[in-house]
């Protein structure tokens, strides 16, 4: 919320009173002005948001520990349990690359969907 705040900050007031003097309405002006504007904090805020969600771990495990019969297991948590509960670091080091490469494409597509059409 913060970043789209910010983002908020960093759209120049001349835009918007050109968009008055040009007779465009509220809606208009948030679709037109605003949003293209904001896409680059947008685009930050997505992509951070799906990168710490791949990786959560903290809650899950102070929560349920994996819950009854692992119906709350991620990834994050199945990768500490094979390496600290198991002793399997083999398998949980394959976890975490997995995890982790998956996170990059994620990111790459999500870069290249909301990648903004110009600069200013």
């Amino acid at each position: 919320m913060i970043f789209l705040l910010a983002g908020l900050e960093n759209i120049p007031q001349e835009v918007y009173e050109a968009s008055v003097i040009d007779g465009a309405n509220r809606i208009q002006t948030f679709f037109r002005i605003t949003l293209p504007l904001l896409k680059r904090a947008i685009t930050f805020v997505v992509v951070a948001d799906t990168v710490i969600n791949f990786l959560l771990f903290a809650p899950i495990y102070l929560l349920t520990r994996g819950g009854p019969t692992g119906s709350t297991n991620l990834l994050m948590f199945e990768a500490y349990s094979n390496a600290f509960v198991y002793a399997n670091m083999n398998r949980a080091a394959a976890i975490t690359s997995i995890l982790l490469i998956i996170a990059a494409i994620i990111a790459v597509i999500e870069f290249k969907i909301l990648k903004p059409e110009f600069e200013y």
